[in-house]
């Protein structure tokens, strides 16, 4: 039976177990008329929540995106429980029970007195939220391929970064990777195009979460030099998109100049690395330097570290890499970890979310240790009723932001260079407004190297 037969059924259903009479509002004792009046009203309002949990249900089940056949990026493993067809996941018979008994509970509840009718409806929502889970989990699992352990990429012991790799190739010496895929990610109202570019490495060029690849692309400078390299976030983990080590994602913006004159682009003022990127086809070969970077790296030797991370746009890039090691994939980190993971991103609009579909079945799925918060700044307004930026949303929670800074929390700050000023105001004044030395503060942080930067 599928979803739109089972939904169909329901209105029927009903019809067929309610009683003609218990619609009827006629009685000579007015202790009648109030229990059959209440029985009529629970009746009424237990079907209705009954039916908008089922149609939640339904759609929850129907609804839930994957990012299979349609997007390159995640490579699915054999026999998963996803359906290439359609990218959406397939019901399995489990959860079609669920649905099923969670009918009949609503059908019978419509037969219970007022004082019967919560435990019941929660009864019900456990059994919902609990196939929800399974089926989060199901999908993390299938998009992943986290019935593998995956270790044979670490360190000894797996936190000891004193052989992260940098610089393994240079611009005098660069290796050439190949273009696998490369998917567009934002909707069509988002503010310019990104892509998430896959390449093959051939496993030639290892890195860490948190670190950069340099590309360079072909041609010369007008003054005949070849172009410098340009770097770009990496946005998998060390095992890449598909497990298997051997291939890197980035997280490319396509950098226009729109010429208010022109009312157009602008093609002499375009980025010349990442349109060169964005155009790139599966096939195409790419010269590529690194990795680099340091001030990124996570702190995997505390199992119960809080991480706060801080991006706007493409900066987002290092954190996909980082929740997926401590999360998703089956790494010694991700056995090894308890802590928490709070998630600032500033986007355009809604369209220009990145991964978007990902971070929200992360938080359904971890939900004690995931948090996630978005500054649309085309979309919603701050305080003031202006638009709302990253430094707006964190001011809304800077007590709670300083007081795990105070606690020993990690702060990464990702993305465009004209962001850390907002910032810095912010936690000046809520520093001020709590009479603490902001300099002293900030100095106390890195000091500790709780502070992460990285902006370009």
């Amino acid at each position: 039976m599928n979803w739109i037969q089972t939904l169909g059924r329901i209105p029927q259903r009903i019809e067929q177990t309610t009683p003609k009479a218990s619609l009827q509002v006629a009685s000579s004792s007015a202790d009648t008329f109030r229990n059959r009046n209440q029985r009529s009203v629970t009746k009424i309002l237990t079907r209705c929540i009954g039916s908008t949990l089922l149609l939640a249900m339904a759609l929850n089940q129907a609804s839930l995106p994957c990012l299979a056949s349609t997007d390159p990026y995640l490579n699915l493993p054999t026999n998963s429980p996803i359906d290439p067809t359609n990218g959406f996941l397939t019901r399995d018979a489990e959860t079609d029970r669920y649905i099923y008994w969670t009918i009949q509970l609503c059908l019978r509840v419509s037969r219970l007195r007022l004082t019967t009718v919560a435990p019941v409806l929660l009864i019900g929502y456990g059994l919902w939220r609990l196939a929800r889970v399974k089926q989060v989990a199901k999908f993390l699992r299938a998009v992943t391929g986290t019935e593998k352990r995956l270790d044979f990429l670490e360190a000894t012991p797996f936190w000891d970064q004193s052989d992260v790799p940098v610089d393994t190739h240079t611009a005098d010496e660069p290796f050439h990777g190949t273009v696998i895929s490369s998917k567009r990610i934002v909707g069509p109202n988002a503010t310019g195009e990104t892509k998430h570019v896959t390449i093959d490495t051939k496993g030639k060029a290892p890195f860490w979460e948190g670190q950069c690849y340099g590309v360079v692309p072909p041609g010369t400078r007008e003054d005949g030099t070849p172009h410098a390299a340009k770097l770009y976030s990496i946005a998998s983990t060390r095992y890449g998109d598909d497990m298997t080590g051997k291939t890197a994602s980035l997280c490319v913006r396509r950098a226009n100049y729109y010429c208010p004159e022109l009312q157009a682009d602008d093609p002499t003022k375009k980025g010349i690395c990442s349109n060169y990127i964005c155009d790139t086809k599966p096939g195409d070969e790419i010269k590529m330097t690194g990795p680099v970077g340091k001030m990124l790296l996570a702190e995997e030797g505390d199992s119960e570290a809080e991480y706060i991370m801080v991006g706007t746009g493409t900066g987002v890039a290092p954190y996909r890499g980082f929740l997926r090691r401590l999360f998703i994939e089956r790494t010694p980190a991700n056995e090894f970890y308890v802590g928490k993971v709070w998630l600032f991103l500033g986007m355009a609009n809604s369209d220009a979310q990145l991964y978007h579909d990902e971070f929200q079945l992360l938080r359904e799925a971890r939900p004690h240790q995931f948090r996630l918060e978005y500054a649309l700044s085309r979309e919603e307004t701050n305080k003031a009723g202006e638009k709302m930026y990253i430094q707006d949303k964190m001011e809304k929670h800077a007590d709670e932001i300083m007081e795990k800074l105070e606690n020993g929390a990690h702060i990464y700050f990702c993305g465009l260079k004209s962001m850390m000023p907002g910032i810095e105001d912010m936690f000046r004044r809520v520093a001020d407004s709590k009479g603490i030395d902001h300099d002293d503060w900030i100095r106390n942080l890195k000091t500790k190297n709780q502070w992460h930067v990285e902006v370009y």
